[in-house]
């Protein structure tokens, strides 16, 4: 057909109308009538729109034009390598999809392992057609990408009628819209959030993916979202990609199309990131942002080039104005108004949910002032309420007053002064609300003091608060100051104001313990009594007592921390202290102390005792914490069910009442160290996902690191060895940066890294990371004991690992083995399933156990050769997959780490 026979758009829209009121013979018959140039262009059109609406007429036009029958499905009960093929579960254009097994029983019951999959196979019909090419092209693709958001890549090859197919992960899950319907925003955004990260994962390989939609983005049962079918992906860049993607070569999904796709303009990353704004507006909002028409193609493009959508808020109340700009950009006609990146998208959403700005409004001054009070609750309340007058109602009872006027001048006079603060802050000038506000409160210091010099009481009050004011904003030298002016000031009124003096000494010391807890310690136990000074004051020398029970925690100084418990809980009976929030303190305190001694059943009930208490005190964020402690306590003593149990309550806690929460974040982290111990790796990888989606790298420098050394972990022993180094670089850049090279916090990484190094076989690297020179590199063992000091000096070593290790070492040295002490090796290897060991430690085990039985003349179990040679194969992986398109990266996170100019070097063999 020349360009001059092609129907002109409005006789094949008007054809398409018409072919769309006909059943599948009337249809065979009007296409058969048709002249030759308007029937190949119809089918054409009708192959590429891939709507479910057309599925029937794609089927007639097949055999109508193309004289072919209907391909002959493949028999569900044959195989596909070694793929048993159970049932059909999709079919398209390219070919089919089943569901397929895969089980193996060569080395007897106790071995037995079954698999599933996806098995897709090609149309026999389509064999050396643009199908075909496109069939391979996304087998390629498949295979070059691993990312914990997609489908894994498992097998390829051909049938015996030269058909090719592919097997992939079978992922069972429903589609990411229904999992969202019961679900609440933010968690319907931590899971979109996941989708952006998968997609920029992707697109940072530069593949574009051209087909997202509910059916291709599944939650499964860890509830991770997992990224279906690149069938129609495109490779940037592809040479090829010219012939796949001309007219009736690319099929689409029309509701979840871009507009350049159904212009036929260039189709690149701005495309899905359109994808993603269609699939995040309907997660959101329960429905599409606009119906296509089912009956005229002409009015389904003009809807998708020219509709605006409505803002998703009118159909979800709870979609505020940021959200409503954020999927407004997304969904721009324009690619370039468009956020340029699916990393971008996921940064504004992450913006909303720590209630920054977003960067798809305008940030007006009352914009900004209002995202800095929502992201500063407790400052903002200080504030609100300071100026209100409101600010010390709790503070002084009115027994407590001496006179009541006097009492209402003073708070009258607190908000003059905190109003004249704020007034001086400039809070949208140049570097941002905190640093203005805070060189505000700095300046001020001096003529605070002196407005309030002759009033004690007002003193206290005044210079508490600003306390309170100086903890918020993390400023701790000046946080410290404004207590030991509130502590002054309180030691001026004399009797009858002890409670007063007290609380200002547990906030010096509770500010003192964060960068120095011997000091802290010391301060407390010098100037806190052995005895409160009175009834009334009972509760505040509680409090500040357990400032010095934290102290002595982050000491490590058990015995004088345990001693300190007994004595809180002997004082609040005395004085019949109830406070459930105090009670709930002293009771953690007493659990550990039982649980040290040996009294598990007490600590237990200590612990409910707290659990209980802080559910009574209505404080959710501490009830949650109390829970994650109990979970821990459980999870130290071996009983793991019970530990998941609190912890999934604590986490349900957090989501109900403050899902974004630092907290939360650190207690999903402590979840994920559980779930990994009891042997689901996965699991532990999208839990850790959700506490880095909380964490921000700018703010939360600590935890953000921490939860990046713990994901590396993770990954490196899942065999993840991309997302490893992704964790480990990620973590890396914010250590050094915040804390510098040598900084015990970055410590933390440099054992995890050296020990992916080692495995990878770049040993002098290895080295360098831990800073050791000298080491023979010829020499195996010398190189993972180096290593394992490192490790030992940042993690307490796990005992079973250590009896594995002990174990080796004594068969080895007795210099003879036989068949009883081989099996107890190997028993005792099998049974450290759910003992962390990462590929290094296994590899390391079951090499030193291979040796000694081939020195000794006996043959490995099977399963023990099987694990042995699997891992081998990760080692090639990792040598050729991972280390060397990332040595480079690797070699600057070296430079980075490494200590002045020292180079760590092997010693000549």
């Amino acid at each position: 057909m020349t360009k001059s026979d092609a129907p002109d758009f409005a006789t094949l829209d008007a054809l398409l109308d018409e072919a769309l009121g006909l059943d599948e013979q009337a249809l065979s018959e009007f296409l058969a009538a048709l002249p030759e140039a308007q029937r190949e262009a119809l089918v054409r059109l009708l192959d590429a729109a891939g709507s479910d609406v057309l599925s029937q007429i794609q089927a007639a036009v097949r055999g109508t034009i193309e004289g072919e029958a209907s391909p002959e499905p493949a028999e569900p009960t044959g195989t596909a390598g070694p793929w048993r093929l159970r049932r059909e579960i999709g079919s398209g254009g390219t070919g089919q999809v089943f569901y397929a097994e895969r089980v193996g029983d060569d080395a007897g019951e106790h071995s037995a392992f079954e698999q599933k999959a996806a098995v897709k196979i090609l149309w026999s019909h389509r064999i050396g057609s643009q199908f075909s090419d496109r069939f391979f092209r996304e087998r390629r693709i498949l295979a070059s990408i691993d990312h914990p958001g997609l489908a894994r890549f498992l097998d390829g090859g051909l049938l015996g009628d030269n058909r090719p197919w592919f097997a992939m992960e079978f992922i069972e899950g429903e589609d990411i819209v229904s999992a969202c319907r019961d679900r609440p925003l933010a968690e319907r955004l931590r899971l979109l959030l996941d989708v952006c990260d998968t997609i920029d994962y992707a697109h940072r390989r530069l593949i574009v993916h051209r087909d997202l939609k509910p059916g291709n983005v599944l939650v499964d049962s860890a509830g991770r979202p997992r990224v279906l079918d690149f069938g129609i992906a495109r490779i940037l860049g592809d040479t090829e990609e010219p012939a796949l993607t001309r007219a009736g070569g690319t099929p689409l999904t029309l509701q979840y199309a871009s507009p350049e796709q159904v212009a036929g303009g260039n189709v690149d990353v701005a495309s899905d990131i359109y994808q993603l704004g269609v699939l995040a507006y309907e997660m959101l909002a329960g429905r599409v942002p606009y119906e296509i028409s089912e009956h005229s193609l002409h009015d389904s493009v003009r809807t998708i080039t020219d509709t605006v959508p409505p803002p998703a808020s009118r159909y979800n109340a709870a979609i505020d104005r940021d959200l409503d700009a954020i999927l407004a950009r997304a969904l721009e006609k324009a690619p370039s108004r468009r956020y340029p990146s699916a990393a971008a998208f996921a940064g504004d959403i992450r913006n909303y949910l720590a209630d920054r700005p977003v960067s798809a409004r305008p940030h007006t001054a009352w914009y900004l002032a209002g995202r800095f009070l929502r992201r500063h609750a407790v400052l903002a309340s200080i504030i609100t309420v300071s100026v209100l007058g409101l600010a010390f109602a709790t503070l002084f009872s009115v027994d407590q007053a001496r006179d009541a006027r006097a009492e209402a001048e003073r708070t009258r006079a607190t908000q003059e002064i905190l109003a004249d603060v704020f007034q001086q802050a400039d809070p949208f000038g140049e570097g941002g609300s905190e640093v203005t506000l805070a060189e505000a409160l700095i300046r001020a210091r001096p003529s605070i003091a002196e407005k309030v010099a002759d009033d004690p009481l007002l003193a206290y009050q005044v210079h508490k608060t600003l306390a309170d004011i100086f903890e918020s904003l993390d400023m701790l030298d000046y946080e410290i100051e404004a207590y030991e002016a509130a502590w002054q000031a309180a030691k001026t009124l004399g009797r009858g104001h002890e409670a007063q003096a007290l609380t200002a000494v547990a906030g010096i010391g509770n500010a003192m313990t964060r960068t120095d807890p011997a000091a802290a310690a010391a301060f407390l136990d010098a100037q806190v009594a052995k005895e409160p000074p009175n009834a009334e004051a009972a509760l505040e020398w509680l409090s500040a007592e357990y400032a010095e029970a934290n102290a002595l925690l982050r000491l490590r100084d058990y015995e004088s921390m345990d001693a300190l418990a007994y004595r809180m809980d002997e004082v609040a009976k005395h004085y019949g202290v109830e406070e459930p929030r105090t009670r709930g303190r002293i009771s953690q305190f007493l659990a550990g102390a039982s649980r040290r001694a040996g009294d598990l059943p007490a600590a237990d009930g200590h612990w409910q005792d707290a659990v209980d208490y802080m559910r009574e005190a209505g404080q959710p964020a501490g009830h949650a914490v109390f829970l994650s402690n109990q979970a821990i306590h459980y999870g130290m003593t071996g009983r793991y069910e019970q530990s998941e149990a609190a912890f999934k309550e604590a986490v349900a806690v957090f989501r109900e009442h403050d899902p974004e929460n630092t907290s939360l974040a650190n207690i999903l982290r402590s979840y994920s160290g559980l779930q990994f111990r009891m042997g689901e790796p996965e699991s532990a990888l999208s839990t850790l996902d959700e506490s880095l989606a909380i964490l921000d790298p700018e703010r939360d420098h600590y935890s953000w690191v921490v939860a990046q050394d713990n994901a590396a972990t993770y990954a490196f022993a899942s065999g993840h060895f991309d997302a490893a180094f992704d964790a480990l670089e990620s973590g890396l850049s914010v250590a050094v940066r915040e804390f510098g090279a040598d900084d015990g916090v970055t410590a933390r990484l440099r054992p995890v890294f050296a020990r992916w190094l080692l495995f990878g076989g770049k040993d002098e690297a290895a080295l360098a990371v831990i800073g050791e020179s000298g080491i023979d590199c010829s020499d195996p063992a010398a190189l993972y004991q180096a290593v394992d000091a490192a490790l030992a000096t940042q993690r307490p070593p796990v005992a079973d690992r250590e009896s594995m290790k002990a174990e080796l070492e004594r068969v080895s040295g007795a210099g003879s083995l036989d068949g009883e002490s081989l099996n107890a090796l190997v028993t005792q290897y099998q049974s450290l399933g759910n003992v962390f060991l990462d590929p290094l430690d296994r590899w390391q085990f079951l090499s030193a156990i291979a040796a000694l039985a081939e020195a000794h003349g006996f043959e490995l179990p099977k399963p023990v050769a099987l694990e042995l040679s699997r891992f081998g194969t990760m080692r090639d992986e990792m040598r050729g997959q991972v280390l060397l398109p990332n040595l480079e990266r690797a070699q600057a996170l070296i430079r980075l780490l490494e200590p002045g100019e020292a180079q760590a070097r092997c010693a000549e063999g």
